[in-house]
């Protein structure tokens, strides 16, 4: 009986052997579950801040461009005629209205208070749409009307002008010489000056 029940309490020391084992090991794991994690957080945290470093380099660099454009531009408008930089200024601030920048419906106002009114139905379409192209990113500053929004117009204007005129020449054009008279050429002119003066009211 003393054989058999110290061969129980034999067989029950291994157990509790490894009970201790496992009691060692478990707060092991758990550290090493820890560290891992943290391992994870600052690895997660490194990325965010090289992220926000990249983002706020990004955003200087462009500050910066927006800088040097302005002086630029600045210079630019410094170097213009004085009536010119009146016009500018003039239409400018009439169509903002107290304002520092302009939306579409100003910027139509601005160009046609700087003298680029819409004299046709296809002149008036095509301007509204550059003004609501302009304004896809914000309104517009007074630089950008000066020196983007305006010398879009004129040329849209003068693309569109240029092939109207074309038309009245190959209507009195009847001979087809590329040529007409000087009398076809007074009535070409009429012609062009009362449609402009029936689309402007």
């Amino acid at each position: 009986g003393k054989s058999s029940s110290e061969g129980a309490s034999m067989l029950t020391l291994p157990s509790a052997a490894n009970g201790q084992k496992d009691n060692k090991e478990a707060p092991n794991a758990k550290q090493e579950e820890a560290v891992k994690k943290e391992k994870t957080k600052f690895s997660r945290s490194k990325e965010q801040r090289m992220k926000a470093l990249g983002e706020l380099s990004q955003n200087s660099s462009q500050q910066s461009k927006m800088t040097r454009l302005w002086n630029t531009r600045r210079v630019d408008f410094d170097e213009l005629p004085q009536p010119e930089r009146e016009a500018f200024r003039k239409a400018f601030v009439e169509a903002a209205a107290g304002a520092e920048a302009l939306d579409a419906k100003a910027l139509r106002t601005a160009l046609k208070a700087f003298g680029l009114p819409a004299r046709s139905e296809e002149e008036r379409r095509e301007i509204s749409l550059l003004c609501s192209e302009a304004v896809i990113l914000g309104s517009v500053d007074f630089f950008t009307f000066c020196f983007e929004v305006v010398p879009t117009c004129r040329e849209v204007m003068r693309r569109l002008r240029k092939e109207l005129l074309l038309k009245y020449f190959e209507m009195y054009d009847v001979m087809q010489t590329s040529s007409i008279s000087l009398g076809a050429c007074r009535l070409l002119f009429r012609s062009c000056f009362t449609l402009e003066l029936g689309s402007t009211g």
